[in-house]
Order: C-alpha cells, then sequence, then structure tokens
C-alpha cells in the first residue's frame, strides 16, 4: 500500500509540470478579461479534500460528483452554502473589484432508496461571477483623464438543477447516470445601460464505481455540458459614432466549457487514514484551436481521530500565466476542512480555500490575486434499518 501511494505522489508532482489551465484563448489574451475558474465546489467535505474524493466511499458529497457512488443508506439529504470575500486590484489604468458573495443554498440534494435502485434530485450553482471594472474618462482634450470615471459589472451565473439514478451492477461493480438543465443568467451593466440574456442549456453525467477491496476502491466519472451562446450588447463612452453620440455594441458570446474525465482512487491506509487521488482530462481543443487540453490532478487526505471528528487536506493544480511569457506555471491550491458528526446519522463541514488565480495579463505585466472561500455543509442519511 506505502509503495503504491508513492508510486502515485511521483505522477502527481511529475505531471503538475506540464499542467494548463486551458479556459481561454492564451495566444490572443484580452488586456479587459478578468479571468477566474468561477466554479462553486459543491460539497465542504469533497471541496476540504481538494476535490478528489469521486471514489470516497464514507462520504455522501459523492454522489455530487459521481452518479454510480453505492452507498447502503435509504435516505439522504445535502445542503450547503458558500462564502466569497471581495478583492480589489489594478491595472493598465484600471480598477477592478471581484464581488464576495454569501450563495445559499449553493446546493442541495435529495436521494432514497427503492429496493437496488438510488434515485437522487439536486440543485447547485455550477457557476458564479461578478466583476466590477472602474475606468477615468480620456478624451482627445484631456489625455491625462477627465478626472470622471466609467463603470462597468459584469456578472455570470450558471444553475444546475439535476436528477440522478444509479443500482449495484454486481458485488462490487455499480453505475449511474444524471442530466439536468443549466439555467443561465448573464448581465451588464453601466451607468446608463444594461443589457441581460438568460436561457437554459444541458449537462449529462455518467459514472461506474468499482469496491476492489474494503480499503480500495476506484471510480470513472464522465461529464458533458452543452455550450452556451448568447448576444452581448455593451454602451459606453468608448463606442461612440461621427456626431459623439453613444451607439449600443453588439457581439456574439459564448460561454464554452469541455467535457470532464475524471479517473479518481481511494486507498484505506488504517483505520483513522485515507487517501484519495484523481486525474481530470479536459478536453478544450475542440472547442478553439487556440486552447490546450489539460490534465488537472488532485490529492485528499482525511484523518479520523475519533467517532466524531474527520480532519481533511487536500491540494490541486491550476494552470497559470508567468510574468511576460506566453508559457505556463502550474500553481497546487491547497484546502483544509473539519466534519462534526454527532451522530451516525448528521454531519456538519467546513472547508477553507486561499487561492491565487490569474486576473489579467497584458504586453508587459500579468496579475494575481489572491481570493479566500468558505464552504457549508450539512448531510443528513438514515439508514431503511432505522424506518
Amino acid at each position: 500500500m506505502q509503495f503504491n501511494f508513492k508510486i502515485l505522489l511521483i505522477v502527481f508532482l511529475f505531471t503538475s509540470l506540464r499542467l494548463y489551465a486551458g479556459d481561454f484563448d492564451r495566444r490572443k489574451p484580452r488586456n479587459d478579461l478578468v479571468f477566474e475558474s468561477g466554479f462553486v465546489h459543491n460539497g465542504a467535505g469533497f471541496w476540504a479534500s481538494g476535490g478528489a474524493g469521486i471514489a470516497n466511499t464514507e462520504n455522501p458529497e459523492a454522489l455530487l460528483y459521481n452518479p454510480a457512488w453505492n452507498n447502503k443508506d435509504g435516505y439522504l439529504i445535502l445542503a450547503g452554502g458558500l462564502k466569497r470575500f471581495e478583492t480589489d486590484f489594478g491595472y493598465t489604468g484600471e480598477n477592478i473589484k471581484i464581488d464576495g458573495e454569501l450563495l445559499a443554498p449553493a446546493y442541495f440534494l435529495a436521494a432514497a432508496r427503492y429496493k437496488k435502485w438510488l434515485f437522487n434530485a439536486g440543485y447547485r450553482t455550477f457557476y458564479n461571477f461578478t466583476i466590477k471594472f472602474k475606468n477615468e474618462i480620456v478624451t482627445i482634450e484631456h489625455p491625462e483623464g477627465t478626472g470622471e470615471y466609467y463603470s462597468n459589472i459584469e456578472s455570470k451565473s450558471v444553475k444546475n438543477i439535476f436528477m440522478g439514478v444509479n443500482r449495484p451492477l454486481t458485488d462490487h461493480l455499480s453505475a449511474g447516470v444524471q442530466a439536468g438543465l443549466l439555467l443561465y443568467s448573464f448581465k451588464s451593466s453601466t451607468h446608463n445601460f444594461n443589457s441581460s440574456n438568460s436561457g437554459f442549456s444541458y449537462d449529462f453525467k455518467a459514472g461506474l464505481f468499482h469496491k476492489y477491496t474494503e480499503r480500495i476502491s476506484a471510480s470513472l466519472v464522465f461529464h458533458y455540458l452543452k455550450r452556451i451562446k448568447y448576444d452581448y450588447e455593451y454602451k459606453g463612452i468608448r463606442f461612440v459614432n461621427d456626431e459623439g453620440e453613444e451607439i449600443p455594441f453588439k457581439e456574439k458570446r459564448k460561454f464554452i466549457m469541455p467535457w470532464f474525465l475524471d479517473l479518481g482512487f481511494q486507498f484505506w491506509q488504517s483505520d483513522y487514514l485515507q487517501f484519495m487521488f484523481k486525474i481530470q482530462y479536459q478536453y478544450w481543443q475542440e472547442i478553439s484551436k487556440y486552447m490546450d487540453n489539460r490534465l488537472q490532478l488532485a490529492l485528499g487526505f482525511s484523518v479520523f481521530p475519533n467517532e466524531y471528528l474527520k480532519l481533511r487536506l487536500g491540494a490541486f493544480t491550476m494552470g497559470d500565466y508567468l510574468q511576460n511569457t506566453n508559457d505556463t506555471e502550474d500553481t497546487a491550491f491547497l484546502t483544509a476542512g473539519i466534519d462534526y458528526q454527532p451522530s451516525p446519522s448528521v454531519a456538519f463541514s467546513l472547508s477553507v480555500l486561499s487561492s491565487r488565480f490569474f486576473a489579467g495579463k497584458t504586453q508587459y505585466h500579468s496579475e494575481r490575486i489572491k481570493r479566500t472561500e468558505i464552504l457549508f455543509g450539512i448531510q443528513w442519511k438514515r439508514s431503511l434499518l432505522d424506518f
């Protein structure tokens, strides 16, 4: 067991040297673009383990990520929220603020077993990101600036409502599927103009779960999200006609995501120590030739000091820009959390992430900012034998 874990750790460190975030066109970066993943990492216990727990047999939150997760409980309820803190920074003459806000609930899931079938339905905030730009107005008469500022607020939110089912195929193998709607709302507003787009798309998820022994299990999950297309309309001082009047600027935009393939493993080193490892493959080249496919790695640890507490620690990789170059570096984001389980049926979870992420890039400057996130949740589960 120790030998296997050392091999996985070496692969984790070696592969992370060549990872790439791939979330937008790296060859033609926009100077006014603020990038951050924006994903709400549903499940406080799962997130505290670095997002590595798709094969985690002791945490019901795995059902949020792995539709084939095979638990023995008859009823299950999960709920949680997320708090993000505000961050300000500036570059290229702009002041930019990333909103901190409270999302509650950030996720909710209910599941019930009927014979061998486990039916589940839920809600989650899949993506949520709001930025505020503040630019000083510059004119021909006042190239140094007029003392007035032009502001623009952009927000993107994608909610996911889903239903799923799973069942055992053999004593050690189970399979499951989830299908859902992606309800999106994209807004932009200035001092005198508002633009709003809303609609829906869909996603599909399928998974396999295999329990080799009481101490080793593995999962394979495929997740497909249909891209979202919308019209973007912008009106501001920078877009004027020959008479100096402000005119709308329109363009077609897409909110695009690749498909994901997750391979996860869980190892029980002892009754008090658990290791989790996940490899995620993201297929971006189908979306754009300027994007690289990506591997993301995650590693998680769980320590069980007693029957009431679970201590978690995790790390995952996120590609990042280097200063003054289009090459990439990889930054490991660290997470930590604690679960308190006062009874076999109820558990409370709390996790914390302090991360750096890419905020903007110009020809001679690159900006990174930090964000702190706190995710909290509650789990309730009951066995059929308890009723």
